[in-house]
């Protein structure tokens, strides 16, 4: 199912960023899960950990939500010519606790908050 969702991104204690996402969602045994890519900003690369001296095209991840808990997952490099992947494909994973208030989502990774409205 194709919908409409707003990203943002929350780094520190009030910086609030909002990011552009393509995703796709589909629901199975009691999760939800959200294939997307985000471009390759420092916003995102902030948060991913990624070093801002990569040079990356754009993030394509998977996101599986469940109860309390979320795990995603990131492919990102630079993009093969003429293909469906990466040169050089680099992963991350992350898992931590899920927040959901209202239509409202929230990973929580360190100090990191990650936000969309759903």
């Amino acid at each position: 199912m194709w919908r409409n969702h707003q990203l943002y991104i929350k780094l520190k204690h009030e910086e609030i960023y909002n990011i552009p996402a393509d995703i796709f969602t589909s629901c199975t045994e009691g999760k939800t899960v959200y294939f997307g890519s985000t471009p390759a900003n420092s916003i995102v690369k902030t948060f991913l950990g990624i070093p801002l001296s990569d040079s990356v095209d754009f993030i394509r991840w998977k996101l599986i939500t469940g109860g309390n808990q979320y795990s995603l997952q990131c492919d990102y490099g630079i993009s093969k010519p003429n293909a469906n992947g990466f040169i050089n494909t680099k992963t991350i994973d992350i898992h931590g606790k899920l927040i959901r208030e209202g239509n409202y989502h929230q990973l929580h990774h360190n100090i990191k908050r990650f936000c969309w409205l759903h």
